[in-house]
């Protein structure tokens, strides 16, 4: 029973519990201690008492930060989600919200704000930048209690609690170390069937991406800028959007083509205009036509 003092360190811990789970019960970071004893919060919400601590120790001592963990579920820009702060023992917040830093890959530092408590662990709250694809991650930091918050273990002194996130606890971040923001992406762009020729106005540029995007109703329309090679100059004629919306597949219609011979061609752009491009989570989906999708949509003839 010498594993199971009371004490700070490593050995104050019930030392059969796996870091992660067992047999999808115990999680590690759901353990912590009161006057008690041991105490386990269950699946369903539930506390168990593990063991009486009677006779091993005097008192507590110091609760640490020992586990971190992002928020269930996937991660969508422009949303809210919650990165989890697991202490050793019963924590308490009082006054104000404490701050960290979850750190965005383009974002820079993004500030997660404590929202709840629950037993030993602590939920911070943040929101995801929209329309910008990146990975988040949590690095070694600590806790900062701005506006005179404090964060109190067992034994009820304010600063009996550590706020210290240390290296090691930041790159054992459950499920994984950095999380994946992506963006739907266009995956092709496709000229319309037939011949083109001089003068036509009902001829289509179709873009398609990954997953079914929705066109704002509001703002300056959406255009993809297209390249002429003809004597008139090295601009062609825009596609403007027409329809779509909803689907995988959005279809932009040609202005007027050049009175003379040539080829239309697209080159790596981002699709102008100020209407909002959404996927089904109401995250702003990527704009950027790339030079792969450029590439291969080749060139179109203009017949004389």
């Amino acid at each position: 029973m010498a594993l199971w003092g009371a004490v700070d360190g490593t050995e104050d811990r019930p030392k059969w519990l796996a870091a992660d789970t067992i047999s999808g019960f115990y999680d590690l970071n759901k353990v912590w201690a009161d006057e008690k004893g041991w105490n386990v919060t269950r699946p369903d919400g539930s506390e168990e008492l593990l063991v009486a601590i009677g006779g091993l120790a005097t008192k507590l001592g110091t609760a640490s930060i020992v586990g971190l963990e992002w928020g269930s579920g996937n991660f969508y820009g422009a949303g809210e989600q919650t990165v989890i702060v697991a202490y050793n023992e019963k924590i308490t917040v009082a006054v104000s919200h404490p701050t960290l830093v979850v750190t965005g890959s383009v974002s820079g530092s993004i500030t997660a704000t404590h929202s709840s408590t629950s037993s030993n662990r602590l939920i911070f709250t943040f929101t995801i930048p929209d329309g910008v694809e990146e990975e988040l991650s949590i690095g070694a930091q600590s806790i900062t209690l701005a506006g005179g918050s404090t964060i109190t273990d067992t034994n009820g002194t304010a600063d009996d609690a550590s706020v210290v996130i240390s290296a090691g606890v930041a790159a054992g971040l459950y499920p994984s170390l950095v999380k994946a923001i992506s963006l739907d992406n266009p995956v092709s762009a496709t000229w319309s069937t037939g011949t083109f020729v001089q003068g036509d106005t009902n001829r289509t540029l179709t873009l398609v991406y990954e997953a079914p995007v929705t066109v704002g109703a509001s703002g300056t329309a959406n255009t993809i800028a297209t390249l002429w090679s003809g004597t008139g100059g090295p601009a062609g004629p825009d596609a403007t959007y027409a329809s779509g919306s909803g689907t995988v597949s959005l279809v932009f219609n040609l202005a007027a083509i050049p009175s003379e011979a040539g080829t239309l061609s697209i080159a790596t752009q981002t699709i102008g205009g100020t209407k909002t491009l959404k996927d089904a989570n109401g995250t702003t989906v990527n704009k950027v036509i790339s030079s792969t999708i450029a590439t291969a949509t080749g060139t179109k003839v203009v017949a004389a």
